[in-house]
């Protein structure tokens, strides 16, 4: 099966007052961190879309082996980011792992248990979940890529996830990044030491 990685990153991270994709965390930065897990689990082909400032950001990754997808209409939000990169790898991926850029610090190990249980599924759609509330990474099979293109913006895929045709699946983590994002400096600071 052909799973492809995608970290989005399109936002202008204006709470934060700097591109979240250049945070540093342990030396790397975090398109860097997110990246490195998706490989290690065993993801070979990873995508990074990018869309406020994506020039600067882009000049400023230095990233190996990984392919960056513009999004022109990254002001209509996290769903447009996610269109860019359907719409690029719907004739070729057999399912996404998407992954946002705000949570670098999802263990490798949760990346490789959703991965072994997706392969084990039969399931569309399949969101970790932590003391019962959903996070990220979602990963989304080739049956939904669809639905995807043509959920409504403002929605954003909660809409596809939520509206009962598609077989979603939870999959229990003992992995609390999975629902802990990264927006705001002082949230930054409790992690960046």
């Amino acid at each position: 099966m052909n799973i492809c990685g995608v970290i989005l990153a399109g936002g202008e991270s204006s709470r934060m007052g700097r591109p979240k994709p250049l945070l540093e965390l342990s030396g790397r930065n975090f398109a860097e961190v997110i990246s490195g897990k998706l490989r290690e689990a065993g993801i070979g082909e990873i995508y990074v879309v990018l869309g406020a400032r994506a020039s600067y950001i882009d000049e400023n990754l230095n990233l190996k082996g990984v392919k960056i997808l513009i999004n022109e209409d990254w002001e209509k939000g996290q769903l447009s980011s996610l269109k860019k990169a359907v719409g690029v790898l719907r004739g070729s991926a057999d399912a996404l792992v998407v992954c946002l850029i705000d949570h670098p610090q999802v263990s490798e190990k949760t990346l490789e248990t959703m991965l072994k249980r997706f392969g084990s599924s039969d399931c569309d759609i399949l969101v970790p979940s932590y003391n019962g509330k959903g996070g990220h990474p979602v990963i989304f099979r080739n049956t939904v890529f669809g639905a995807l293109l043509s959920a409504p913006l403002a929605g954003g895929a909660k809409t596809v996830v939520r509206d009962g045709r598609w077989n979603v699946e939870r999959v229990a983590v003992k992995d609390a990044f999975v629902i802990q994002d990264i927006d705001t400096p002082e949230e930054y600071e409790k992690i960046h030491v």
